[in-house]
């Protein structure tokens, strides 16, 4: 019983140290099995962290662009806030139009004389105008017995020679109806204006008071009135008679003041 016990408990032993060996080399293996495990374990953390490193450095990259970007913009923004503004060129001054110079009547007056005695040699004394046209007046004498042969002029012939609008005296003004320089008073009758300008620029206006037709001699060819001084006579107070002929031996006559 002993040996049985005793042989048990060797065998017990025996056991017991086998099992150690075998828990040992349970262990062993367990050990070299844990240590690839370690490895890998090892790896698989390296692997995270390399992971995690190249994530933090995307990230850290993303951020830093990111940031370069903002950085950028606000720099970009701070330039155009900094930025002079354009300096608009200088508004170019308007040049006003030149003023038309404006000739006063005693001006214009005078270039007419200045252009007829160029042209005919002869003195301007005023313009008379009624009906739209007008016609030009030299001056004249009753020696002169044949009226402007250049169209758009008349002569002074009775009364006043020196066509005057201010100096109270009548002045008789003949000129050719042919050349149509004097043929629009015949359009004129009783209570029609004419308008006289002389050679200092004054102007006035007549009203046609009598209108009358005589032969050469100066005799009305409508009652046989001898017409000759209201024709010719100065001294009517400030007035024009106006002269053209009809016909050879007809002329028409009109008084206006």
């Amino acid at each position: 019983m002993a040996t049985v016990t005793a042989h048990a408990g060797q065998s017990h032993e025996t056991v017991t140290a086998a099992q150690t060996t075998k828990t040992q080399v349970s262990r062993v293996k367990a050990a070299d099995h844990a240590k690839p495990t370690a490895k890998a374990a090892s790896a698989s953390a390296n692997k995270h962290s390399q992971k995690a490193s190249a994530a933090s450095a995307a990230s850290l990259s993303r951020a830093t662009q990111a940031n370069a970007s903002a950085q950028a913009h606000a720099a970009s923004q701070t330039a155009a806030s900094t930025k002079p503004a354009a300096v608009a060129a200088p508004a170019q001054p308007v040049k006003a139009p030149a003023p038309v110079a404006v000739q006063t009547p005693a001006q214009k007056a005078a270039q007419k004389a200045a252009s007829i005695r160029a042209t005919t040699g002869e003195t301007y004394v005023g313009t008379v105008s009624g009906l739209g046209m007008a016609t030009d007046v030299i001056q004249g004498s009753m020696s002169r017995t044949t009226a402007p042969a250049q169209a758009g002029l008349a002569m002074t012939w009775g009364g006043a020679t020196q066509l005057s609008t201010t100096d109270g005296l009548t002045t008789e003004i003949a000129g050719h109806a042919k050349s149509n320089t004097f043929s629009w008073i015949t359009g004129l009758g009783v209570g029609s204006q004419v308008a006289v300008t002389d050679a200092s620029g004054n102007s006035r206006t007549y009203r046609v008071y009598a209108v009358d037709d005589v032969n050469d001699d100066s005799y009305s060819v409508k009652d046989g009135k001898d017409q000759y001084n209201a024709i010719i006579s100065a001294n009517q107070g400030e007035a024009v008679v106006l002269q053209t002929c009809l016909s050879d031996t007809v002329n028409r006559i009109v008084w206006a003041r």
